[in-house]
């Protein structure tokens, strides 16, 4: 079982191209990710932000995905399952925003500029973070990059012979979740136009 990897993706740009790429980015994965048979016969799952509409493989591909598609996606991709438990906004204020999780690391950043390069009129801001493996990170359209590791912005964390260990543990994981969404939120997106 994987660490999951929290991401937002925040997209600003007109009310036209925002909904062009919303409509362009929902799909049903490649062929091999819904060719296991399904006993109950249920139709495929409608993936709200599916990386295979940014970068696929061949359409030829003649191998399954447990002979290739691990790998592939990993390597293309970023991640080995895509996106899930993907929850999408409405359009407003000219602002779309993908809040979804991935399996251990982000989506690379191929699948970023790929985004970048079907929608030019588009601003893209992505962010995501990992507590598990100690990472975050961010893109921005323009060109900014950041990552890092989490505990750099954090005290050290308390030994489990100290005195008070559960509230300086309590205390930590708290300075975390504060770091987290602060990181996390737009708000210098928002701010610079």
């Amino acid at each position: 079982m994987p660490n999951y990897c929290d991401n937002s993706l925040y997209i600003r740009g007109s009310q036209d191209e925002l909904k062009r790429f919303k409509k362009f980015a929902g799909g049903y994965g490649f062929p091999w990710t819904n060719n296991i048979p399904n006993i109950d016969e249920k139709p495929p799952v409608f993936l709200e932000l599916d990386l295979y509409k940014f970068i696929k493989p061949a359409d030829n591909c003649p191998m399954s995905y447990n002979d290739y598609g691990y790998d592939w996606a990993r390597i293309n991709h970023g991640t080995k399952w895509g996106c899930f438990d993907t929850n999408v906004s409405e359009i407003e204020n000219n602002r779309l925003d993908y809040h979804f999780t991935t399996a251990w690391s982000p989506f690379s950043e191929e699948v970023f500029y790929k985004m970048t390069e079907l929608f030019p009129k588009l601003e893209f801001l992505y962010k995501y973070h990992e507590g598990g493996c100690d990472f975050y990170g961010k893109m921005h359209s323009h060109g900014e990059f950041e990552d890092g590791e989490i505990s750099d912005h954090l005290p050290e964390f308390p030994k489990d012979n100290e005195p008070k260990y559960e509230e300086l543990e309590e205390e930590y994981y708290e300075l975390e979740g504060n770091f987290i969404d602060e990181f996390m939120s737009p708000t210098e997106y928002l701010t610079n136009k």
